[in-house]
């Protein structure tokens, strides 16, 4: 698996989340299509992906899964 696809079904995976998504559960959704390297390395570019485009959203690490949360300045317009 190619690491853009790899990243495309992560974000959606994350997305339709409301529990943290840990590496090994990731591990066997993707069973031999990725390694855990690779599963690493697209999570980690995700991550910088949304910082550097200024998202209102981040992919956080929380209670050993990773899950997309809003970024803290934008935090009020949600809570409205």
């Amino acid at each position: 698996m190619e690491k853009n696809e790899l990243k495309s079904i992560l974000e959606a995976l994350f997305f339709i989340t409301d529990v943290p998504v840990s590496i090994g559960k990731l591990k066997s959704v993707f069973e031999d299509e990725a390694d855990e390297l690779l599963i690493n390395e697209a999570v980690n570019e995700l991550k910088s992906d949304y910082a550097a485009r200024g998202s209102s959203l981040e992919l956080k690490e929380v209670a050993g899964g990773f899950q997309f949360a809003t970024v803290p300045k934008f935090s009020p317009w949600v809570k409205k």
